[in-house]
Parts: C-alpha cells; sequence; structure tokens
C-alpha cells in the first residue's frame, strides 16, 4: 500500500507530545537597580527597570510603625549602591532599616518568576537579616547577610538558588531595629509557559492515526 501508514508506536509518541504540557524555565535575568535617580518623592514613588530580555520590575517602598499599618509618606531612592527607603522628612539614612519603622521594597514583576540571587550593599559588620515576603505580605522566611566584601558600599549575595521562591510580587524588610541595607540587584528566572493544543485538536489526530491503523490491518 503506497501513503504515509503509522505505527502503533508512532501513534503513542505523537498523542504523547500533543497532549503533553509543562512549563519551562529561561536563562536567568539580573536586573542591576544601582544608579543616580536619587529619590523619588512624587505621589506613586516608584522606579520601574527594564525590559530585561522581556523582564520588567516595578519598585516601590512602604513603611510600618512598631509593624502595623503602613506609615506615609515613604519614598523610594536610587543611589549609586542600590534602592533605599526614606519615611520622613528627618530620615537620612535611604537605606531600608528597622529602626522605628520597618521599611520594605516592593517588587512586582510583569511575568511569574523564580528568585536565584539578591545583592545588597551597606551590610554592617554586626548581623543584618532581610525578611522576604509574599504577595500578601505574609513571611516566606527570614536570611542572615553574609558580607562580601571589606570595602565600601560592602556588599552581600544572598543564595536563593534552589528555595523554589515562586511569584510576581515580593517584599524585602528590615525586620529588626539594627538592621539596615540597600537593595542593589536581583536574578531571577522567568518561566516560560508551553501551549497546549486544545482537545479538539488533539482528538482530530488521534482519531485520524486510530483510522489508518485499522487502514493497515486490512492490508
Amino acid at each position: 500500500m503506497k501513503g504515509m501508514i503509522w505505527s502503533g508506536a508512532a501513534l503513542f509518541v505523537c498523542a504523547a507530545v500533543i497532549l503533553g504540557t509543562g512549563t519551562a524555565q529561561a536563562a536567568s535575568v539580573l536586573i542591576d537597580f544601582r544608579g543616580d535617580g536619587g529619590l523619588d518623592k512624587t505621589g506613586e514613588s516608584k522606579y520601574t527597570f527594564g525590559p530585561v530580555d522581556g523582564i520588567t520590575v516595578e519598585a516601590t517602598a512602604t513603611s510600618q510603625v512598631d509593624h502595623g499599618d503602613p506609615h506615609n509618606p515613604a519614598w523610594i531612592g536610587q543611589y549609586d549602591s542600590g534602592l533605599g527607603v526614606t519615611n520622613s522628612p528627618g530620615d537620612g539614612s535611604h537605606t531600608v532599616d528597622g529602626s522605628g519603622w520597618t521599611d520594605t521594597i516592593w517588587l512586582v514583576f510583569n511575568q511569574k518568576v523564580t528568585i536565584t540571587h539578591v545583592w545588597f550593599s551597606y551590610v554592617s559588620d554586626h548581623k543584618d537579616d532581610v525578611r522576604l515576603l509574599d504577595e500578601n505580605g505574609d513571611k516566606i522566611e527570614d536570611y542572615d547577610l553574609p558580607k562580601m566584601s571589606h570595602h565600601s558600599p560592602y556588599y552581600s549575595l544572598l543564595d536563593l538558588t534552589g528555595e523554589g521562591i515562586m511569584g510576581m510580587e515580593f517584599g524585602f524588610n528590615a525586620p529588626y531595629k539594627n538592621d539596615d541595607w540597600k537593595l542593589a540587584a536581583i536574578k531571577v528566572k522567568p518561566h516560560v509557559i508551553i501551549p497546549t493544543p486544545t482537545a479538539a485538536m488533539a482528538g482530530s489526530v488521534l482519531l485520524g492515526g486510530l483510522a489508518l491503523l485499522r487502514r493497515k490491518r486490512r492490508v
């Protein structure tokens, strides 16, 4: 018989490909927050970074009094060592700190990502911590910040590879009064969704394959 005849194995492979779904991860994307934008005291007080390989992130700031309701105003600033927060006219540190008010930097991505690395600056000789929050403001985990540089601006790398921290919005705050730092950069892995064919398309291919198999048996 002339023409293409599918074997049972070929039909199985084709069905698996057509019906298969999944989520793939692209290469890591590094977003550097350092710059000379200064303090943004506008109404929204935000900075937008990107797109970098399709990833865009918006950074904003909040500050809470004694871990209570957000204290206004809270402004975000961009400096040559990273992002910081100013929570009052008398706050001249420009760092994210937990002294008096708990400062938080919020990052909102344009798509779902997994955090792999975060860089901080101005990490002190004493023990500094960072608290990672989810989109609802709930704690994901507290992390110690190891100092990786003995020269200003005292960078620190937090390696979150393998932690599986995934989402579109995250908060970084200084949970204790002696904590203070700036957010220098972040590396994330974007998620790429593999399109799934419709059920009708998959059904048509399977029925066609079965018809070919029946035709083969009659020959």
